[in-house]
């Protein structure tokens, strides 16, 4: 008799799409704003793209980190480093040319088993000089 495995494929739901900030002369956007995680498996990394776009005249530095959050969503803790989850992101600094687009790759994996839901956020920061002239926060939920 052979046994089934009723284990659920990992899922990715975009739960906000396109942001853009514009601040003075700096503009940028990213996709997702918010993004959802659910039945990631144990020891298995989860890889997803966050995108960046310049949206100014000259090519820019932009910074992606994993961050603990300010908040979390109602229902959920928040991601820090000792939480059943870790998130790496492979390339942190990008570089993107005038009124081009490039994609951050976030990679997340479940380390150990809970029952609880997390928020972690990916920060995106857009720099002049090394100075941070904007930031945008990433939302990530996982269930």
């Amino acid at each position: 008799m052979a046994l089934s495995c009723n284990t659920p494929e990992p899922t990715a739901t975009i739960l906000a799409g396109k942001m853009e900030m514009a601040k003075g002369d700096s503009a940028f956007s990213i996709d997702p704003g918010k993004i959802e995680l659910e039945h990631l498996r144990l020891q298995e990394p989860f890889r997803y793209h966050i995108t960046i776009a310049n949206n100014e005249a000259g090519t820019l530095e932009y910074r992606v980190r994993a961050q603990v959050p300010d908040y979390a969503e109602t229902g959920y803790k928040t991601l820090t480093g000792n939480s059943p989850y870790r998130i790496e992101i492979p390339r942190q600094s990008i570089l993107i040319g005038p009124y081009s687009q490039a994609m951050a790759e976030i990679v997340v994996t479940k380390v150990e088993e809970t029952g609880n839901r997390y928020e972690g956020w990916i920060s995106i920061k857009q720099l002049s000089e090394s100075q941070v002239k904007l930031e945008m926060i990433s939302r990530l939920l996982l269930k």
